[in-house]
Order: C-alpha cells, then structure tokens, then sequence
C-alpha cells in the first residue's frame, strides 16, 4: 500500500520499528537460554534491554503523535489547503 501523505509515512516506519524490535528481542532472548558463555550471555542481554526499550521507545511515539494529531489537527489541515 503506497503512503498517501507524510503521516501514513511515519506511522508505518514506526510500526516497522516496533515489528523488527519484537522479532530481535526474541532471537536475541532464545540465543540468551542457550548462550554458555557468560560474556555471550551478558552482551545478549544488553542487546535485549536496547531493543526493548527501542520497542517501548517506538510505542510512546506513536501515542504522542496521536495526542499531538487531536490537540493540532485543525491546524494542520488549514496547513494543508
């Protein structure tokens, strides 16, 4: 589906973001049970923490955008005629 304005662009970028964090947050957690090296093990939970929080990160974005689209979404569409 071919993006329609900016927003669709953004919103989709960011629901990509979420979508390829959730898929290597879990490869990184299955490599982690069967990581026997404590060094392997302790840098695959830090890539763990920073794609959760890029996830988390990607989430919050997505409901400021929402927040800022009601509170200036009058404006914007005066913008755009």
């Amino acid at each position: 589906m071919a993006a329609r304005n900016p927003k669709e662009v953004f919103l989709k970028l960011l629901s990509d973001v979420r979508q390829g964090t959730e898929r290597t947050t879990k490869v990184f957690q299955e490599l982690s049970q069967i990581a026997q090296d404590p060094d392997v093990k302790e840098a695959l939970e830090a890539r763990i923490f920073v794609s959760e929080s890029i996830r988390k990160l990607s989430v919050s974005l997505r409901g400021l955008f929402s927040i800022l689209e009601c509170r200036l979404g009058h404006r914007l569409q005066a913008l755009e005629h």
